[in-house]
C-alpha cells in the first residue's frame, strides 16, 4: 500500500511548464502587429511570460503595456496550445493567446523600450512567414482562425 504525501511533497512530484501569453492584434484584413525582440532572432507576438500568482490575461496585459508602453484593451481568448519539452525548454510551455486592441492608440503611440525591442511592425502574411519564428506562426494561424470562426481553438505544436 503507498502512503499518501503530504500536499506540498505531492505537489513537488508534479511537471512543471511555463505559461505563456500573447497578444493577438489585427487590423481586419492580413496585417498583425509583431515585435521584434533584442534577445531573439526572430519576430514574435507581443506577450511573455506569466509570472507567479498571475493569471494569463493579467499577464498579457502587463507584458503589452512593458513592450508597448501603452494599455490595451484585451478581448477574448483565442487560442491556447501545449509547447512540448525541447532541448532549449526542457519543461515545454502552455501558450495562451488573447485578441486585443490599441484603443484609441496608433502605432505612433507606442513607446518601444529599446533594451526589450528593436522594433514594432504590421506584418503582412508573406512578412510574417518570412519573419516569424515557428512557433509565432503556430500562435497567429490558430489565433486568426480563431477570429474567423468564433470559436478558442486548441494547437499542439508536436510538430516543430
Amino acid at each position: 500500500m503507498s502512503r499518501k504525501l503530504p500536499p506540498a511533497e505531492f505537489l513537488a512530484t508534479l511537471p512543471r511548464k511555463r505559461v505563456i501569453t500573447s497578444a493577438l492584434f489585427h487590423d481586419g484584413h492580413d496585417q498583425v502587429l509583431c515585435v521584434d525582440p533584442v534577445y531573439k532572432e526572430t519576430w514574435h507576438l507581443p506577450g511573455g511570460s506569466v509570472e507567479a500568482g498571475e493569471s494569463p490575461s493579467d499577464a498579457c496585459v502587463r507584458e503589452c503595456h512593458e513592450e508597448l508602453g501603452i494599455a490595451i484593451h484585451l478581448g477574448r481568448l483565442l487560442a491556447v496550445g501545449h509547447l512540448r519539452p525541447a532541448a532549449e525548454d526542457p519543461h515545454g510551455a502552455l501558450a495562451f493567446v488573447y485578441e486585443a486592441s490599441l484603443g484609441a492608440s496608433t502605432t505612433a503611440d507606442l513607446r518601444i523600450p529599446p533594451d526589450e525591442l528593436r522594433q514594432v511592425a504590421w506584418l503582412d502574411g508573406s512578412q510574417r512567414r518570412a519573419q516569424l519564428s515557428p512557433l509565432a506562426q503556430q500562435l497567429v494561424t490558430s489565433s486568426m482562425e480563431a477570429v474567423g470562426s468564433g470559436t478558442v481553438i486548441e494547437f499542439d505544436r508536436s510538430g516543430t
